[in-house]
């Protein structure tokens, strides 16, 4: 006799077990009270009854008595069942539970609850919200040695005790403990008497001085830029305070030490997202004080657009979506920012803030260490900045100070406030203020590589005298300036003709037909560049100096014979019919061996 295989008894029981559409109950129906019936016994999870796909009912999902185990006929909809089993396989029971009365099936084949739970549901839900409370207040290596104990009793898996665990733990974290604003910085406790902004400013120049070996103007601007912290809502342009040096152990992280006793509200990070950054100025209103950016920031855009966004009190604020609705919300970027990095911070940054470079400590030169936990002494310096700002916010606010003629754009808008409080202080503070101001940008961090570009231009066309060169004797020129990035533009290659053109094109200047000696190259002449370099290098926007416009070069002698001219410059009679160009200005004719180093070679005449 043919055997006779086995019902899908074992089937049914794997298709329970994998069905993606079983529903679950929620953490909060398992640990809280919203939906207690789990852990009251009504119905257990894992001995939930599941409609059958056997081949009794064609595979279709039934709780009826189409299946012999069936205890009571009727709908699949509301009826109450009893044991379940299939066929023959009477042993294996998928599910043998006394269902409380409360519960029906409906018409997905889903448990429900016909009425209020019972109150012992409620009471054994609210004690696993108590146990998993508690498991919460344990410390982590006690947590750890409990949790798979304590996961099997609750009957939840251990990852999902350790969601409910994380999700409390951070609940306490955020909630204050006494039901009012959370306190992160120590209250300022304003100077009872009045105080002097020169004496206050002088003291803290001499205490930077004291702990920090500092370029001239340095002490003077970080007594103004703490003030500045004091007074922020006072100015609509919020300064960067940027402390960079060559290399580590300049002082950079003593700096910042420094300014932390000092400003208020100091939130110290030596790494920081986007979005911790635009919450906690949010949250708090601190002042940020970044450490090792050279460590995280190069890279990161985001970060960066949020850190200049906050350099102007009208545009402070990022727009980001929040809750689950995806709502709208916008987010204050306000706030008083220094950082401090190894090497030159980027353009934009660097465009907005006040500068400082550090170097390392010299023989003979000596400063006291500033050791966190020992700056008690400076505990009178913040109180009286914070008297002296209060009672001259007003003044503050509608200060419009005099700017150096040397200070324009964005570099005048950074020392705005800081000039506006010196000001106000009185004494000789104007006049130290003014003198910062000028040593401390008279390099200029912000340029980008565009305006370094024209300005190298400018001082090849400017030391050769030229109205005109070509692209390949341009990118050959700017790869001899040792001291500037083109001889190692990128990848260690000087820069190239098309790099050239690439970095002057945001200034509508490119490449044309000019003619150089006898010859027709692409290249550029000086009337290109002069409204660049008038808007863009206003300090020195003079032309190049010409050259002369007549052939003849008296005076002037170089080895014109053969094909290579040794001089720098060689002379014709103006008289060489053979190859005659034009001139800069008046149409004079010139000669082919005008400019050695404009082209390698040239032609003698015969």
């Amino acid at each position: 006799m043919k055997h006779e295989r086995r019902p899908m008894a074992r089937d049914c029981r794997s298709r329970r077990r994998r069905d993606p559409n079983r529903a679950r109950p929620s953490v909060a129906g398992r640990a809280g009270s919203a939906d207690p019936r789990w852990r009251a016994g009504v119905v257990r999870r894992s001995r939930r009854p599941r409609p059958c796909r056997c081949r009794r009912t064609g595979g279709r999902p039934s709780i009826a008595t189409a299946c012999p185990g069936g205890a009571a006929a009727g709908s699949s909809g509301g009826s109450a069942i009893g044991p379940h089993r299939h066929g023959p396989a009477e042993g294996r029971m998928m599910s043998e539970q006394a269902i409380s009365p409360d519960v029906v099936i409906d018409d997905e084949g889903l448990y429900t609850l016909d009425g209020d739970p019972p109150q012992d549901a409620l009471t054994d839900a609210e004690s696993d919200a108590g146990v998993i409370e508690s498991l919460a207040r344990l410390s982590p290596v006690e947590y750890d040695r409990r949790r798979e104990a304590e996961a099997t009793k609750l009957g939840i898996r251990v990852t999902t005790l350790d969601r409910e665990v994380a999700r409390l733990r951070r609940r306490d974290v955020d909630a204050p403990s006494d039901g009012g604003t959370e306190t992160l910085f120590p209250d300022v406790v304003p100077w009872p008497k009045l105080v002097d902004g020169e004496d206050l400013l002088t003291t803290m120049a001499a205490t930077f001085r004291k702990h920090l070996v500092l370029p001239a103007g340095a002490a003077d601007a970080l007594a103004l830029w703490v003030l500045h912290a004091h007074a922020h809502d006072a100015s609509s342009i919020s300064p960067i305070l940027s402390i960079t040096s060559p290399t580590p152990e300049c002082g950079k992280t003593t700096a910042l030490t420094v300014l932390a006793a000092l400003v208020p509200k100091a939130l110290p990070g030596s790494n920081i997202t986007a979005a911790a950054l635009f919450r906690a100025v949010e949250k708090w209103q601190p002042t940020l004080l970044i450490d090792e950016a050279d460590t995280f920031l190069g890279q990161r855009d985001e970060l960066r657009g949020v850190l200049n966004s906050g350099h102007s009190r009208a545009a402070a604020f990022v727009i980001r979506t929040t809750g689950d609705d995806h709502e709208p919300r916008r987010f204050r970027t306000w706030s008083p920012k220094a950082i401090a990095a190894i090497g030159d911070l980027h353009p934009t940054l660097a465009s907005r803030s006040i500068h400082i470079e550090l170097r390392r400590m010299g023989p003979g030169e000596h400063v006291e260490p500033a050791r966190e936990g020992r700056l008690g002494h400076l505990d009178p310096l913040i109180r009286k900045a914070a008297r002296w700002t209060s009672d001259h916010f007003d003044c503050l606010r509608g200060a419009d100070p005099n700017i150096p003629a040397t200070l324009a754009g964005r570099r005048a808008d950074n020392w705005h406030p800081l000039l506006a409080i010196a000001d106000t202080a009185g004494g000789d503070w104007p006049l130290r203020a003014r003198r910062a101001a000028e040593a401390l940008t008279g390099t200029d961090r912000g340029e980008t590589a565009g305006v370094m570009l024209l300005a190298d231009i400018r001082t090849v066309l400017r030391e050769r005298g030229l109205d005109r060169i070509s692209s390949a004797d341009l990118a050959v020129a700017l790869g001899e300036m040792l001291d500037r990035p083109w001889p190692e533009w990128r990848a260690g290659n000087p820069i190239t003709q098309t790099q050239v053109a690439r970095l002057l094109k945001p200034f509508k200047i490119g490449p044309r037909q000019i003619r150089v000696s006898c010859r027709t190259l692409k290249g550029y002449h000086i009337d290109q560049f002069t409204d660049a370099f008038s808007r863009y290098l206003p300090s020195g926007a003079e032309t190049a100096k010409q050259p002369n416009d007549s052939a003849d070069f008296e005076g002037i002698e170089g080895d014109t014979s053969g094909a290579g001219v040794s001089g720098r410059l060689g002379s014709k009679a103006a008289g060489n019919s053979r190859c005659f160009g034009v001139s800069p200005r008046d149409g004079t004719a010139v000669v082919d061996n005008e400019i050695e180093w404009f082209e390698g070679e040239t032609e003698s005449a015969p």
